[in-house]
């Protein structure tokens, strides 16, 4: 049987391994060293989201997100 922490850290692998930059979800916490969200209830990374909006539509003002 696979734990839920052997899971996690076969997915990172895979993204990493895609060419995706993963973060330690402590340090990103809303109390870590770099916190990108309010709380643990905040699901959606803002900050990520918006940059990836605007570098995937830069010609598209980023008060239309």
């Amino acid at each position: 049987m696979i734990t839920e922490d052997q899971l996690e850290q076969i997915c990172l692998e895979w993204f990493r391994e895609g060419g995706y930059e993963t973060a330690f979800g402590p340090d990103i916490a809303h109390d870590g060293q770099m916190p990108e969200r309010v709380d643990y209830g905040q699901v959606v990374l803002i900050g990520r989201l918006l940059a990836a909006m605007q570098k995937i539509n830069p010609y598209v003002p980023l008060g239309s997100f």
